[in-house]
């Protein structure tokens, strides 16, 4: 009998298990370059434990629509910093990172395995540059598998409230 429960509870453990994206989006007008910065323990030789995924970024909550893996000759990947670069064109969303059950900003265990060390944009409406804790916390949450920094070069396209 205790065994047959241990082997129901195990069942039942994957079930419980989702991962979150953390997504960069271009929501401006003009192409973005995207540099971002691996935590130590999270970088590798071969790039990233996550290899950088785009879609359109009105296809984000279309889960029957894929994740594209950039090629390798669309971002280059600097194995002293651990970093990866690419560019972001209008309407793209770049997932670069995965966590696993997540469970939001604040969470000890969360905020530990965070793989993002910083993250910086550079587009014709300016550019931003975040580290540590403050990378983590501008990506912002959508639902319970996607956290989303939005990128809007305010000079080239109005302001829309955020959407």
């Amino acid at each position: 009998m205790c065994g047959a429960l241990l082997a129901l509870s195990l069942l039942a453990l994957p079930a419980c298990s989702y991962s979150t994206d953390f997504v960069v989006v271009n929501d401006s007008g003009s192409p973005v370059e995207v540099r971002y910065t691996l935590k130590s323990r999270y970088r590798r030789d071969e790039c990233c434990t996550v290899r950088p995924a785009k879609k359109a970024f009105d296809k984000l909550d279309d889960g029957d629509t894929p994740w594209r893996d950039v090629p390798a000759g669309e971002f280059s990947h600097d194995r002293a910093a651990g970093a990866v670069t690419l560019t972001l064109y209008p309407g793209e969303a770049l997932r670069v990172a995965k966590g696993s059950n997540w469970r939001g900003h604040g969470d000890s265990s969360g905020d530990e395995f965070f793989e993002i060390e910083s993250i910086s944009i550079a587009g014709a409406g300016g550019g931003v540059h975040y580290e540590g804790r403050q990378a983590q916390y501008q990506f912002q949450q959508q639902d319970s598998q996607l956290y989303k920094l939005t990128y809007y070069g305010w000079g080239d396209k109005a302001y829309d409230g955020g959407r």
